[in-house]
């Protein structure tokens, strides 16, 4: 989607308190359905078949922001492992692209999520007429990279001290 065609448009960052290769396997899991820390604001239902890491593997997501949600099928249009996953949101509520980039920082990986994206159903465009969507949107995922930390650092896969 090109920056102009865009009418909601976020960036949020955490750093998740473990090494990339860690927070990429995580994102992973959590797309093939193995780990539901994301839960219950965010439920993803692959589509495709495992492991999940390729071009063209695809997932439907049902994401709860307080009384709104959105429903989307979205594909993974490029990856690399440890470093980056862009997704294309396909068909459902909103239509647009979605970049994670991973990137080691002292403390573990410094996690962005750059989202463009346009209302794609007459629902979000009602909502989206009322309910400011990329405030919204943003705090799905501080509470997915919350989710996220907690997880690898419960499991024990995190460290405090740079992975």
């Amino acid at each position: 989607m090109r920056p102009g065609d865009a009418r909601f448009v976020a960036v949020d960052e955490a750093v998740i308190h473990a090494a990339p290769d860690v927070v990429f396997r995580a994102l992973l899991d959590e797309c093939n359905g193995v780990t539901d820390w994301w839960a219950p604001h965010v439920r993803v239902t692959p589509v495709s078949e495992p492991p999940f890491d390729y071009v063209g593997a695809e997932a439907r997501s049902v994401v709860r922001a307080g009384r709104v949600s959105a429903r989307f099928l979205w594909r993974i249009v490029a990856i690399e492992p440890d470093r980056l996953i862009e997704i294309e949101y396909a068909e459902g509520d909103v239509a647009g692209t979605g970049i994670l980039t991973l990137s080691p920082t002292e403390g573990g990986t410094l996690l962005r999520y750059d989202w463009a994206a346009r209302p794609n159903s007459w629902r979000a465009s009602i909502v989206s007429a009322f309910v400011d969507v990329s405030e919204r949107h943003s705090a799905v995922m501080r509470l997915g990279f919350a989710g996220l930390d907690e997880y690898v650092t419960r499991t024990g896969q995190g460290s405090r001290h740079g992975g």
